[in-house]
């Protein structure tokens, strides 16, 4: 949603859970970086035409994925199992 533009606390984290493996992984992301990733990747939706060349229209629909717009293929692998963001003693 467009509100998790503006939460970007330093203590606060998302959990992303990838269920396809056998074994799911987990993506462990600041707030700060899911704020600005999601309001990049609407950025460049809204900029860039739809079907027809037509404008696509304001949502509050926001997204976050692997493939996010005007992020590098595969940018979110630096956050898989980060699980020192949040708890900076953990091993694995």
């Amino acid at each position: 949603q467009e509100k998790h533009e503006y939460l970007i606390e330093e203590d606060f984290f998302y959990c992303f859970v990838d269920f396809e493996p056998e074994h799911p992984d987990v993506y462990v992301l600041p707030a700060r970086v899911v704020a600005e990733t999601i309001s990049l990747d609407h950025k460049t939706w809204l900029e860039t035409p739809g079907k027809n060349g037509s404008a696509h229209n304001e949502t509050k629909f926001r997204r976050l994925r692997n493939k996010s717009l005007g992020k590098q293929p595969g940018w979110l692998e630096e956050y898989k199992e980060r699980w020192d963001f949040i708890a900076p003693e953990h091993e694995d």
